[in-house]
């Protein structure tokens, strides 16, 4: 009876065992699973053909390992969009939590701000950059809930930005709770700088246009108030006062238009026509000889006999000529000298314009190519000048891929040097 009692319990440890091992090991293998789940390995997969409860079980982890896989790779790929667009964007971008502790930042931000991004993540904005209004601009956003739209001015020395700032708040859940702020940074130094310009262009403009027309209205109410008084003299110096007047309006609007003309080209000119410079600059010189004879002043020309060809426009470069031309004759006094060279150097042709006149100053040299800026505002309107003809001339050399150059001591004379690449085929 022992013997049997013996045999009946180890059959039954036996039969236990393999039973248990039939059930626990799925179990620790489901467990290993959801532990590699949990530290984010969604790669296990079990395999089983079980039809039972732990079959099924096996089967709904292998299914939610799938598409738990699907949803951390969609995640995944989402954010690496949204990096690579943020990284991409020429905007700055600064985003932080409810503590504010910087969460992201990317390379434009970092370069507005001069500071480094890997490093910024984890810190505190107010840390990493000692700008107040932008710590304010996310606390403010964060706690109020709403956008807020502000400027930031960034000072660098003597220079600096104007950075327009837009904060919105970050929020997370369906109660859509507040969890940090993100700012946008848009640099409008350069709109800021346009409008500068375009504001003084606007005002120059009227001025410079208003002139001439007073003064034209002014002498017709007179000749039409005292014609019947009026002595024939008087009243022809007065139309050659209207001509004057009606010949510098004119000239006004024909700078301004060619001004126009070169800043409103959407893509830039082609050049293709051959021009020899010797024509155009003797055509130039011969143009305005008449104007340097009343003054007593010796045009000296000097060229060389080989051609020099450049792919121009004969138009435009006898306009950026003739302009130098006037300038020197203008402010060289009467019994002066303007010289004229025109040589090659390597590649290129440069035309030198050398007087003997007033000469420019060391601080309005880097501002003589600026739309309507007179050395001499007194003198150059006196002289019927515009104070747009440099300015054409600037435009009309870097149209050609030139450069202009001006050497200059005040009361000794200025050099103008025109350099313009030369026609490849014609070297």
């Amino acid at each position: 009876i022992i013997f049997g009692i013996g045999i009946i319990t180890l059959l039954t440890l036996v039969l236990g065992f393999f039973l248990a091992r039939h059930f626990i090991k799925p179990l620790l293998q489901l467990t290993k699973m959801a532990e590699a789940m949990a530290a984010g390995d969604f790669s296990l997969s079990l395999k089983s053909k079980r039809r039972d409860e732990i079959g099924r079980l096996v089967q709904a982890f292998n299914l939610m390992a799938v598409k738990s896989r699907a949803r951390i790779e969609t995640i995944n790929t989402d954010r690496s969009k949204l990096n690579a667009i943020l990284t991409g964007m020429r905007e700055g971008v600064v985003a932080v939590d409810r503590d504010d502790l910087v969460i992201h930042i990317n390379q434009a931000a970092a370069a507005m701000l001069q500071i480094d991004a890997a490093a910024s993540i984890g810190k505190l904005i107010w840390e990493i950059t000692r700008l107040q209004e932008l710590s304010s601009i996310l606390n403010d956003a964060s706690q109020q809930g709403c956008e807020i739209k502000r400027n930031l001015n960034i000072s660098y020395g003597i220079s600096g930005q104007v950075v327009e700032m837009h904060a919105v708040p970050l929020t997370h859940g369906e109660t859509e709770a507040r969890s940090g702020a993100m700012v946008v940074l848009l640099d409008i130094s350069e709109v800021r700088r346009l409008e500068t310009i375009r504001r003084d262009f606007v005002s120059n403009a009227s001025h410079e246009l208003k002139t001439p027309i007073t003064a034209i209205r002014a002498l017709v109410e007179t000749l039409i108030d005292d014609s019947a008084q009026m002595h024939e003299t008087v009243r022809l110096s007065f139309l050659d006062k209207i001509a004057k007047q009606s010949l510098r309006l004119s000239a006004i609007v024909v700078d301004l238009l060619a001004l126009s003309r070169f800043e409103s080209q959407p893509e830039p000119l082609v050049l293709n026509a051959v021009v020899d410079l010797r024509t155009v600059v003797s055509d130039a010189v011969k143009g305005l000889v008449p104007l340097a004879d009343e003054k007593n002043i010796t045009f000296e020309l000097s060229e060389p006999v080989a051609e020099l060809e450049i792919l121009s426009d004969a138009e435009f470069i006898d306009q950026a000529i003739t302009n130098i031309l006037d300038n020197a004759i203008k402010y060289t006094p009467a019994g002066g000298r303007v010289s004229v060279s025109l040589q090659s150097i390597a590649a290129e042709a440069v035309i030198s314009v050398e007087d003997t006149g007033i000469g420019i100053a060391p601080q309005d040299k880097e501002r003589i190519f600026e739309r309507f800026y007179r050395v001499d505002k007194a003198r150059s309107r006196e002289l019927g000048g515009t104070g747009l003809g440099l300015a054409i001339v600037r435009h009309i050399v870097l149209v050609h891929k030139g450069r202009i150059e001006v050497d200059s001591q005040p009361g000794r004379g200025t050099t103008f040097r025109i350099v313009l690449p030369l026609n490849v085929q014609s070297i």
